[in-house]
This record gives structure tokens, C-alpha cells and sequence, in this order.
């Protein structure tokens, strides 16, 4: 599958992609997502 750079595939999901790739890989961003739900709101994430 090659990246269509004209958008029209999935527009909605392309600033959520590259916002992954901003932080750092799209894998670890569920890991994130799970740490900070087994921790407490206020609590800072465990990096």
C-alpha cells in the first residue's frame, strides 16, 4: 500500500497519523493510551 499524498483516501485520518508519527511510532501510542488509563488521571505518565 503506498500513501496517497493527494488525501483523498482518508483525509480525517491523516492529522491523527502524522500526529502519531510526531510522537513517535503509531504502535507505541496505544501502549501510551493503556498506561495512562492503568494510571490515575492527575498522575504523570511513566516514561
Amino acid at each position: 500500500m503506498r500513501p496517497t499524498h493527494s488525501g483523498g483516501a482518508q483525509p480525517i485520518d491523516l492529522p491523527r497519523v502524522l500526529a502519531a508519527k510526531q510522537r513517535g511510532e503509531i504502535g507505541r501510542q496505544r501502549i501510551d493510551n493503556a498506561a495512562h488509563e492503568l494510571q490515575p488521571l492527575h498522575a504523570p505518565p511513566a516514561n
